[in-house]
């Protein structure tokens, strides 16, 4: 079943079809199969059609598609009561209300689906935001502490690496913002610290394709607010972040 309700043209058949009492009016006036060739064959195109509907007016297309006479045709649509005719803006049309009912837990599904996406879509989407409006806070406080502290921003605030050339190769990176863009760019779907989500600083945390922060042990992203306690200590201990 949950194969089947992935394929776009798909539909119910009742493996009994033949004993329903209007299939065998039909097989008994059109023999030979034609009679339920072209009530399933027609239900077929209905399926295939956005809204299971079908122009009366092009009935002889389906004729010749079928390799059967119109009139054989145009006798199935309108007996035997597998199919009904409506007149609509455009001209009339036929559908199928066997079919339509036949179809009913294959649109709920879909539209389960759909809704189930549109719900994951919006929760990805506020959870983005709530971290980067926490990432915003942080930065503006950061930035009043330069300010207080400094004074002036220094230039080399700007840099974003240095190497001492003694093996250690530490970042040191005092501006917040810049430090964070690095962070974003350089360990992208790698880990980029240990800790500090416990007394002993060992949870691997990383940074996923959707820029959030992932604790690789439970594999779970981080909420919010432990996101901005990571970027807090990432920022005041760098000499403790991965080195890649």
């Amino acid at each position: 079943m949950k194969s089947n309700l992935k394929h776009m043209h798909w539909f119910p058949h009742s493996a009994d079809l033949r004993n329903d009492r209007r299939m065998k009016r039909a097989m008994k006036d059109l023999p030979g199969g034609v009679g339920y060739g072209a009530i399933v064959l027609t239900m077929e195109v209905l399926r295939c059609e956005p809204d299971f509907k079908y122009p009366l007016e092009d009935l002889d297309l389906l004729a010749t598609e079928f390799d059967i006479s119109l009139p054989i045709l145009q006798t199935v649509v309108n007996n035997y009561g597998f199919f009904e005719i409506v007149e609509e803006e455009l001209g009339k049309v036929f559908f199928s209300p066997i079919l339509n009912e036949l179809m009913v837990p294959y649109l709920q599904k879909k539209q389960q689906n759909k809704i189930a996406g549109d719900i994951s879509a919006k929760k990805r989407k506020i959870k983005q935001e709530q971290q980067l409006y926490l990432l915003s806070q942080l930065c503006s406080t950061q930035q009043m502490f330069d300010d207080c502290s400094t004074g002036v921003q220094d230039n080399r605030e700007e840099n974003s690496i240095t190497d001492n050339n003694r093996g250690k190769n530490k970042l040191s990176i005092p501006n917040f913002q810049i430090f964070k863009e690095f962070i974003l760019k350089h360990y992208k779907n790698k880990t980029v610290c240990f800790g500090p989500l416990d007394y002993l600083s060992t949870t691997p945390i990383s940074i996923t394709s959707f820029g959030f922060l992932h604790n690789d042990f439970s594999n779970k992203d981080l909420t919010p607010e432990k996101a901005i306690l990571v970027w807090q200590w990432m920022f005041h201990n760098q000499d403790k972040l991965c080195k890649s």
